[in-house]
């Protein structure tokens, strides 16, 4: 929806082939990434080497915004092993 909205976003989740990951990184490395919103797993952030040197690249660029954690609730309604990676969020 959002790409179809014109605001260019990405996804570093299992349902994304191994070249769409790829694009993502390529781009969010680039001087000026013209990516605004990524959506990663939790177990993506809490598994990845790579992934969490390119949020430090990123952060220490001063390109890292914020982070929006979904389904938060779900955390709370029934318990953390909902996602057991919730937890080291």
């Amino acid at each position: 929806k959002l790409t179809s909205l014109g605001i260019h976003c990405g996804a570093l989740t299992s349902d994304v082939s191994q070249r769409e990951v790829d694009e993502v990184y390529r781009e969010l490395y680039k001087h000026t990434p013209g990516l605004k919103i990524v959506y990663i797993t939790p177990e993506k952030v809490a598994k990845s080497d790579q992934l969490a040197q390119l949020l430090k690249n990123l952060y220490e660029r001063k390109l890292l915004a914020r982070f929006v954690i979904d389904e938060c609730h779900c955390v709370s309604e029934w318990g953390h092993d909902f996602r057991p990676d919730y937890a080291s969020l």
